[in-house]
């Protein structure tokens, strides 16, 4: 491999890593309100079992403003991710691009050597 293709080849980004849904949604919903996180989230009937209805209105109103903060910080998430996939994407092109034209430059230069030596 040239110097040149190494170079380039070291400038392509990490490859983004694209989470399941799952982990996606807690690693957001973490951050916000841990009780809506799995595995948390599957236990909250036996966790709050003895509160007043008081308590539970106050509780899902919270749940309520989580789940829009969630939805705020999904779509930044998932725009940063489109980002990093087409800058992946794009330098991932130009690495083959670059990496077909020198091979083809070399194939002219054993061409044009093959002719010459005729």
């Amino acid at each position: 491999m040239s110097d040149s293709t190494q170079d380039l080849k070291a400038a392509i980004p990490p490859r983004p890593v694209v989470l399941s849904g799952k982990e996606t949604y807690n690693m957001i919903m973490e951050k916000i309100e841990m009780d809506l996180a799995y595995p948390q989230v599957e236990s909250l009937d036996e966790k709050y079992k003895g509160e007043t209805e008081e308590e539970k209105k106050q509780r899902l109103t919270k749940y309520e403003k989580a789940n829009v903060e969630y939805d705020k910080q999904y779509q930044v998430y998932i725009a940063k991710l489109r980002e990093d996939v087409d800058a992946y994407k794009k330098a991932a092109f130009a690495y083959l691009e670059k990496k077909n034209d020198e091979k083809e430059k070399e194939q002219l230069e054993n061409l044009e050597s093959s002719l010459l030596s005729l």
